[in-house]
């Protein structure tokens, strides 16, 4: 009787500890919003966020993950960041902006949209690049979302099973032909719109956005650098964009590439959009470093390894605008573009984005065999 007195006691015990950890947890999850519903984002600054955060039932902390809550709606404020654009009400309607939608609603909180554009063309410079940022990294890039024009090209995507999704928008939706179409590169710039329009509207709605060119491959998980303490008050980090355009190369010393960006959904960045959308070039590199000069951004350096002052690879450009908006250039060593690429920076570098020629995939599979960088195998 006694080792059955015991064992009913501990039954009990047991049995009332379980009911009491089930009462803490449904209580949790009643008091938590659905995920289904927001997106939980890294805010540095809430108080310079764009769409300021839900934070009902976390700490009023402006340093920790917090619920960022979206309508994806748009005000008359709003406009496409693309001259001779369509109507906004007419995108609404969209089939694609309805999936856009669906997708941003089952992304994975606390991590930013991750986009790559890019077309039948680029199939194996997408596979791997996809694989550097998924299968490579001890912690993979999330929210990952391939954006093209064709809907074909999503199915080919979608039956290699990377952890991503894709989302085909076809180009007349948002803007006038003129814009795109050219006699060698209009799918390119076909591409350049969309992603265009896409970041426009995730920083729109709250969400902070980075975007690589499918030959800007991810020798480390950038995202956590991007939210360390070091970036945390950048609007935008970005990396060295060449030359183009040559006039402001000239002016500053320094352009700012497109091909690899991360943009916070800031109050800042929202002044950027609106300048942005004000200069006509069919480029989207160009529209953003003449956005910047019509901000007025003034360009400070600052080397990350003081030891040694002729290490060029470790000179960080720093921006700010009148208006406040602040710009990091990462240093080649984290981000190398073009000559910088060099065997030196490799265990060091996060961006390795080399190419100089965009348009043509076979020089980008070329340039990234001989660099060490291309792992998709047929």
């Amino acid at each position: 009787m006694t080792s059955v007195s015991i064992y009913l006691k501990i039954f009990l015990l047991v049995l009332i500890g379980g009911v009491f950890v089930y009462m803490k947890v449904g209580n949790r999850l009643e008091t938590t919003p659905s995920s289904t519903l927001s997106s939980r984002l890294p805010i540095a600054q809430k108080e310079t966020r764009f769409h300021e955060p839900n934070v009902q039932g976390f700490e009023d902390n402006t340093t920790v993950y917090q619920i960022q809550s979206h309508s994806f709606e748009v005000d008359d404020s709003f406009n496409l960041p693309w001259q001779n654009s369509k109507p906004v009400n007419s995108i609404l309607i969209q089939p694609w902006f309805q999936k856009l939608k669906i997708i941003l609603s089952d992304s994975i909180p606390r991590s930013p949209i991750v986009l790559v554009a890019t077309d039948d063309k680029f199939k194996t410079p997408l596979l791997n690049w996809l694989l550097s940022a998924t299968v490579r990294q001890e912690q993979p890039v999330v929210n990952i979302l391939v954006l093209t024009y064709s809907a074909s090209f999503c199915d080919f995507v979608n039956s290699k099973n990377f952890s991503c999704q894709c989302l085909a928008i076809p180009p007349e939706t948002l803007t006038a032909k003129g814009i795109y179409e050219h006699k060698k590169y209009t799918g390119f710039y076909q591409l350049l719109v969309l992603r265009v329009v896409v970041m426009r509207l995730l920083n729109y709605w709250g969400y902070d956005v980075a975007n690589f060119d499918s030959d800007a491959i991810l020798l480390k998980n950038p995202i956590p650098l991007f939210y360390s303490e070091e970036y945390a008050t950048s609007d935008v980090i970005g990396t060295f964009g060449g030359r183009l355009p040559g006039a402001l190369h000239n002016k500053w010393g320094v352009v700012v590439c497109m091909g690899a960006i991360f943009l916070r959904s800031t109050k800042q960045t929202e002044q950027l959009w609106k300048s942005f959308e004000k200069v006509e070039k069919r480029d989207d590199q160009m529209k953003l470093n003449y956005g910047l000069d019509k901000m007025n951004v003034k360009w400070k350096t600052k080397n990350l390894n003081p030891d040694d002052s002729n290490d060029t690879l470790n000179i960080q450009w720093e921006g700010k605008t009148t208006s406040g908006l602040k710009i990091t250039l990462l240093p080649q060593r984290l981000a190398c573009r073009q000559m910088g690429c060099r065997p030196d920076v490799r265990d060091s570098c996060y961006i390795w984005h080399h190419g100089k020629i965009v348009h043509n995939p076979k020089t980008v599979m070329k340039a990234s065999v001989k660099d060490g960088v291309w792992f998709y195998k047929n």
